[in-house]
C-alpha cells in the first residue's frame, strides 16, 4: 500500500511539474512578445514594507507589491478581485503599460474561471482564445488596444490561483 501511495504522489508531482513548465513557456513567450529583455543599470527608487519600485537604465519604472490589497494604477475597473479573493501580488510597468495581479481564493477553479469569463464578456472584451488543461484554464482577450491574459489554476488543497496580465 505504501508503494502505491508513493507512486501516486510522484505521478502527481510530475504532473504538476509539467503544468508549471507549460506556464513558464507561456509566460516566457508573452514576455518575448512584449519585448522584455534584461535591463542594464537597474536601481531601486522606492522601497517599502510591502512594495518596491525600481527604474531601469532604459527609463522603465516597475513597481511590485506583495499582499498590499491594492490594484495597480490604471487597472481596468470591470475586472475586480473575485469576492472572497486575496490580492497577493501586483506588478506595474510604466513604459510598457503592463499590469499584473495574482489572486488566491477558496473557490473551485472552474467557478473562478467562469466568473472572470462572464465579467470579460459582459464588459465588452473580445475573447480571443481559451485553453483548458488538467488543473488550469487560460484565456486571452482584447478590448480596443488593451490585451489580457487570464490564467486560473488549482493550488494546494482548496486554493485557486488567478493570474491576470493586462497590457493597456
Amino acid at each position: 500500500m505504501q508503494d502505491y501511495n508513493e507512486m501516486f504522489f510522484r505521478l502527481r508531482y510530475i504532473k504538476r511539474l509539467v503544468e508549471l513548465s507549460l506556464v513558464l513557456v507561456f509566460t516566457f513567450s508573452l514576455l518575448m512578445l512584449a519585448g522584455c529583455k534584461p535591463a542594464k543599470d537597474t536601481r531601486v527608487t522606492e522601497k517599502g514594507e510591502d512594495k518596491i519600485t525600481f527604474q531601469t537604465g532604459e527609463g522603465e519604472s516597475v513597481t511590485v507589491s506583495i499582499n498590499s490589497g491594492e490594484l495597480p494604477e490604471g487597472w481596468p475597473p470591470e475586472i475586480p478581485v473575485l469576492p472572497g479573493g486575496k490580492l497577493v501580488f501586483v506588478q506595474a510597468a510604466s513604459k510598457k503599460k503592463i499590469r499584473q495581479i495574482n489572486i488566491e481564493v477558496k473557490k473551485p477553479r472552474v467557478e473562478t474561471f467562469d466568473f472572470y469569463m462572464d465579467r470579460l464578456n459582459s464588459s465588452g472584451w473580445d475573447i480571443q482564445s481559451t485553453l483548458k488543461l488538467s488543473g488550469m484554464n487560460v484565456a486571452t482577450a482584447k478590448k480596443g488596444k488593451e490585451e489580457l491574459i487570464l490564467q486560473v489554476s488549482d493550488r494546494e488543497q482548496d486554493i485557486t490561483h488567478v493570474q491576470i496580465i493586462v497590457k493597456l
